[in-house]
């Protein structure tokens, strides 16, 4: 007699909710972002199961949707993820160390102004290293005086970036349109540095040591050049009030292209409707219920509400207006 195991396999996530758990169960940020193949294919699954449940927003209609600040919750480029699933348990013992590295990225967060068209990513490192190597480096003779006050320390990086979307109109790039597209295209602009959290030593004891050369502070303006190397682009596959998912678009063949996972830190965002009529809805559901409603403008309209007002043909009261 054959049985079959119905519950042999996990259902599908398919809510934001539910990803936010499984990312933070995995613990990636205290990690390194650090997880293993097998992980990352759970967390990949379940965003590609909430981007098929979802509702994917057009861009510059829904831009508002993304403004304020994210925290970086997973990337599969961190993460291993392309890394063989035979190397898993390999990459469980490696996670402390590299967690400990001084390459590893800590408290990843990005914010995004929709109105100035930037985007700055932030992050931290630890110039002092953890495990066996940052003991060595405080019992070495010489040398563990001269580093000491690094010990505490972390380099704070922001990247900032110019951003721009289809649709937005301008020379070369046709008519504005409302629903033209989800990708951002990011350029790097400045990088600034900050040397923060010495220890005491650093300013008082040791006003000559070592790490007293190093500038606490630095801004570098990237040339035009250079700028244009490090560009850039994410397709945002999903975004609700607390989560938001992107897909690199790859320039290189063949390359996987990098997912990420971010939560709300700060915003107040926007849901995404899937049509004009189920957000009319919405808005005169919660209008009923005594909400306070924001000023709306038409988002379904191509163009937006300057470009209808002076079309030829349109007719001041007219409902029947094109999505």
């Amino acid at each position: 007699m054959v049985s079959l195991l119905v519950v042999a396999a996990p259902a599908l996530l398919a809510t934001s909710t539910d990803l936010l758990t499984l990312c933070k169960s995995v613990g990636l940020p205290k990690s390194g972002y650090v997880c293993g193949p097998a992980a990352a294919r759970r967390i990949d699954a379940a965003c590609a199961a909430v981007e098929a449940d979802g509702v994917k927003p057009s861009f510059p209609r829904d831009l508002m949707a993304i403004d304020g600040e994210w925290r970086l919750l997973y990337s599969s480029t961190l993460a291993g993820s392309i890394v063989p699933e035979a190397f898993d348990g390999l990459i469980g013992t490696l996670r402390a160390p590299l967690a400990e590295s001084p390459l590893a990225p800590r408290e990843v967060t990005q914010k995004i102004d929709v109105t100035k068209r930037r985007c700055v990513n932030a992050l931290s490192l630890s110039p002092w290293p953890g495990g066996a190597v940052g003991r060595w480096l405080r019992s070495a003779p010489l040398l563990g005086d001269v580093l000491s006050p690094l010990q505490p320390a972390k380099v704070q990086l922001e990247l900032d970036h110019t951003f721009s979307v289809e649709g937005e109109g301008g020379a070369g790039s046709g008519g504005r349109k409302a629903a033209a597209g989800s990708v951002m295209n990011l350029n790097l602009e400045r990088v600034r540095r900050t040397l923060a959290d010495m220890s005491a030593s650093a300013e008082t004891d040791r006003p000559n040591s070592f790490a007293d050369l190093i500038p606490r502070e630095s801004d570098y303006e990237l040339p035009s050049p250079l700028a244009g190397l490090v560009a850039g682009s994410f397709d945002t596959t999903f975004v609700d009030e607390t989560v938001r998912i992107s897909r690199g678009v790859s320039s290189v063949a063949g390359a996987p292209p990098e997912l990420r996972v971010f939560e709300r830190i700060s915003g107040s965002g926007k849901k995404i409707y899937r049509s004009w009529q189920e957000e009319e809805d919405a808005l005169a559901a919660a209008a009923a219920a005594g909400e306070e409603l924001d000023a709306i403008e038409d988002r379904w309209q191509e163009g937006g509400l300057d470009e209808v007002e002076s079309a030829e043909g349109f007719l001041e009261g007219d409902d029947d207006v094109p999505d």
